[in-house]
């Protein structure tokens, strides 16, 4: 289930009651019914409004959070107290590094009487499911690394992910390790090169942070260079500003996957991105894809290009060749499937609808009944089956698959 969640609005020393009526009306639009896990401060008031300047409002924070806590399931769960003792011994550990590896885990446990590895396992999956450690198991290069400070995982993926304006690199440093057209690279093209993540998180580091991000989908291998490896951010693209060189198009066939029964959060059309550019690297496709913040146009070979666009809560996708549009159909289906199963807990809803002339859109249950061409044919059938099929399956092994 989703944790509690709670809404905190600072400045309060410089808004007046009438502002804060206002701003809970707002929230209240974007919001709707769709995150029953947000904790109101009030009946009349959604949000926890505070002030930084005379700490007014922080004590209603602290009784909302202690009452909230001790409604947890969590908080009564009985735990053996070896261990709460692994827990402890770990965390001296972090006197000298963030992380232990997975032997050093058990040679611990073993110390305390644990020897039996299912008994570890699921004693780690305890305590990283109630973030105390980090711990995943989805590739052996993740599952070796035990996490004990959290925030150092932040703070170096926030090295590459980082706001170009307002987080610039020390110049001077990049400067000496000769990474100035590296670092270019990366905030005008999300591009980063092997070197240049190598030098920000440390040839030891290199391969955790690679598989962490792969697995996450905040980056897929750019197959389409030819010098050194690298890889794409979605995160960090930009639209094009140049509205006399923009090479945006739309194909001949349009859907639209529409999520305005629920909601579209940032990061699922950037992973689907990377989904897509993976899935066409590993086709051998020699075109490069043209992508911006909110558009992609990716190439399939002699299939054609599979185009998509965010527009609020809706992405749209248009292809231009119609031999290709039930497969590519089946492709985008999987893809968003396992994007939510994998980082959405499944929780995505959404309705696909296509376009059919001046009959208006059409839902997807009634173009699979009539067999609207070109998506619906008898020799590429679309997968039924539930998005839940795709869950923590191995990113090459999903892509080869479809």
């Amino acid at each position: 289930e989703a944790a509690p969640v709670m809404i905190v609005g600072s400045f309060l020393d410089q808004v007046t009651n009438s502002h804060m009526k206002i701003i809970d009306r707002e929230f209240r639009k974007v919001f709707r019914d769709r995150f029953p896990q947000i904790v109101p401060a009030k009946k009349e008031i959604l949000f926890f409004p505070v002030s930084n300047m005379n700490g007014e409002g922080i004590d209603d924070i602290r009784r909302m959070f202690d009452a909230v806590a001790r409604k947890q399931d969590f908080l009564w769960r009985e735990v053996s107290v070896r261990w709460i003792r692994w827990l402890d011994k770990t965390q001296d550990f972090t006197k000298d590094r963030p992380f232990i590896d997975l032997s050093e885990a058990k040679r611990v446990a073993a110390e305390l009487g644990i020897n039996d590895f299912i008994q570890i396992e699921a004693m780690l999956d305890l305590f990283h499911e109630l973030g105390m450690v980090i711990h995943f198991t989805a590739t052996p290069i993740l599952n070796d690394i035990i996490t004990l400070i959290p925030q150092w995982l932040i703070d170096n993926i926030s090295k590459v992910i980082r706001d170009r304006d307002l987080h610039q690199h020390e110049n001077q440093n990049i400067a000496l390790a000769g990474l100035e057209n590296d670092v270019r690279e990366l905030f005008q093209n999300a591009l980063a090169s092997q070197d240049l993540l190598e030098y920000m998180w440390g040839n030891q580091n290199y391969n955790f942070f690679i598989d962490l991000m792969r697995r996450t989908l905040l980056l897929s291998d750019y197959g389409f260079s030819k010098d050194q490896p690298y890889f794409l951010i979605p995160s960090l693209l930009r639209n094009n500003q140049d509205n006399n060189n923009n090479p945006r198009c739309q194909g001949k066939f349009h859907c639209v996957f529409d999520f305005s029964e629920g909601w579209l959060p940032n990061g699922v059309f950037q992973r689907l991105v990377c989904l897509l550019v993976a899935h066409s690297a590993g086709l051998n496709v020699a075109n490069e894809p043209y992508l911006e913040q909110n558009y992609c146009d990716v190439s399939f070979g002699h299939e054609g290009h599979i185009i998509l666009v965010q527009e609020n809560d809706s992405i749209s996708m248009s292809i231009d060749v119609a031999d290709a549009a039930a497969r590519f159909l089946r492709v985008i289906r999987s893809m968003l499937g396992k994007v939510n199963q994998d980082t959405m807990k499944g929780r995505l809803k959404w309705n696909i609808k296509f376009s059919n002339g001046k009959q208006g859109p059409t839902s997807f249950e009634k173009a699979k009944k009539k067999k609207l061409a070109p998506w619906f044919n008898d020799n590429q059938k679309q997968n039924d089956q539930s998005d839940a099929a795709v869950k923590g399956v191995v990113l090459d092994n999903f892509l080869s698959s479809i």
